[in-house]
């Protein structure tokens, strides 16, 4: 009977990831993908300029840092794209007000070096479930090889 119960126990929590993991808002070919991929017809920077921006972006992420602390429960991570631009991502499940009020909040802060973008989980969820993945694959009670957290995807990404 014990293990029957964690069977269904595992299979829920393998229906949650794969939920998860599928009902992600961007996926690789989306229209979301292209709206910050595509930055004004930049072409795609060398390795060196990347790391460039990656300072930048560094500098302001430390100025931003403040208002992410404040907003923790709407705050879902944050990547560069491919033409050096920081994205910063916030849940989509925000009031209009909120929405303006926390973008003009991360302005003031970070000057309009980067773009925003709304995605569904907040960094906080991802991150959660991932520990309890990890937690779970370290009972042995579900066979993972590795997980992790993909801010740009807005998902925990596993592999069994």
């Amino acid at each position: 009977m014990k293990k029957c119960k964690w069977l269904w126990i595992l299979a829920a929590f393998v229906v949650l990831v794969k939920s998860i993991y599928i009902s992600s808002p961007v996926e690789a070919s989306s229209p979301l993908e292209d709206v910050f991929e595509l930055n004004l017809g930049q072409e795609v920077i060398s390795e060196e300029e990347m790391v460039k921006h990656q300072d930048r972006a560094l500098a302001v992420l430390e100025e931003i840092l403040p208002v992410i602390e404040k907003n923790p429960d709407c705050y879902g991570g944050r990547y560069i794209n491919k033409y050096g631009d920081l994205v910063i991502m916030l849940t989509d499940d925000l009031s209009e007000e909120n929405r303006a009020k926390i973008e003009q909040e991360f302005r003031e802060k970070g000057g309009p070096d980067f773009y925003i973008r709304y995605v569904k989980y907040t960094y906080l969820q991802l991150k959660s479930l991932d520990r309890k993945i990890i937690n779970l694959a370290q009972e042995k009670k579900y066979p993972v090889v590795s997980s992790g957290v993909s801010e740009y995807l807005n998902l925990v990404q596993v592999d069994s």
